[in-house]
C-alpha cells in the first residue's frame, strides 16, 4: 500500500509538470533555458539596413549601384558579364516583365504538389532568359519588342541550349543568376532614389 502511494505521489508531480509548462510565458522560457555558452537564448532584434549598409552586405558600392540604376532606367536592362571557372565568360541580363509573365503562365500549369517539376522548370525558364553569352556561344536576344512568334522561336532557341548543359554546369550557373538576381534587387531595393 506504501507502494502505491509512494507511486501515486510521484504520478501527482509528473501530472503537474505540464500544468505548469502551460501556464510559462515566452520570456519565462528564455530565461530558464541558457544557451551552450551560458548566455540566455534570446532572438536580437532584427537591424533594419540602410541603403548603403544593405549595399556593403553583397558588396557593390555606391558608384557600381549607381551604373546599375543608370542602366536599368536608361536601357531597361542591366547585363553583367562574370567568369565560370577560370576561362568561360558568361553575361547575364535582367529578364523582362515580359517575360515574367510568360513563365508565371506556363509555371501556374505545373500542379503544386510537383515541387520538383516546378523548381526544375522554374529555374531553367530563368536561366535560359538571363543567359545571354555563354564562352564563345552567343545566344539571340530575347527582345521585348519580337512578334509573339519570333519571341516564342528565340526562347525556344536558348532554352535548348540550357538543356543540353551538364548537370553540375547548370547548377553553377544558376547560382550565379541568383547573385545577380539578389545584386540587382538590392540595387533597386528602397532607398536608391534618395541616394542617386
Amino acid at each position: 500500500m506504501k507502494e502505491t502511494q509512494a507511486l501515486d505521489s510521484k504520478m501527482d508531480g509528473f501530472m503537474k509538470a505540464p500544468l505548469e509548462l502551460n501556464n510559462l510565458t515566452k520570456k519565462d522560457v528564455e530565461e530558464k533555458i541558457p544557451t551552450p555558452e551560458g548566455k540566455k537564448d534570446v532572438p536580437e532584434e532584427r537591424k533594419i539596413l540602410t541603403y548603403p549598409e544593405r549595399l556593403k552586405e553583397i558588396d557593390v558600392s555606391m558608384e557600381d549601384a549607381m551604373i546599375i540604376v543608370d542602366e536599368l532606367i536608361r536601357a531597361d536592362k542591366y547585363t553583367e558579364t562574370t567568369k565560370l571557372g577560370k576561362d568561360t565568360n558568361i553575361t547575364l541580363s535582367t529578364r523582362s516583365v515580359r517575360f515574367t509573365d510568360y513563365t508565371t503562365k506556363l509555371l501556374d500549369t505545373i500542379p503544386l504538389n510537383d515541387t520538383g517539376n516546378y523548381s526544375q522548370t522554374s529555374s531553367k525558364y530563368n536561366l535560359a532568359g538571363a543567359l545571354d553569352v555563354y564562352g564563345s556561344q552567343t545566344l539571340p536576344k530575347l527582345d521585348s519588342n519580337l512578334k509573339d512568334s519570333e519571341w516564342d522561336n528565340v526562347l525556344n532557341v536558348r532554352l535548348n541550349f540550357v538543356s543540353q548543359l551538364a548537370g553540375p554546369v547548370f547548377l553553377a550557373l544558376i547560382n550565379k543568376l541568383s547573385k545577380f538576381d539578389i545584386k540587382v534587387a538590392t540595387v533597386m531595393s528602397d532607398g536608391y532614389e534618395e541616394n542617386f
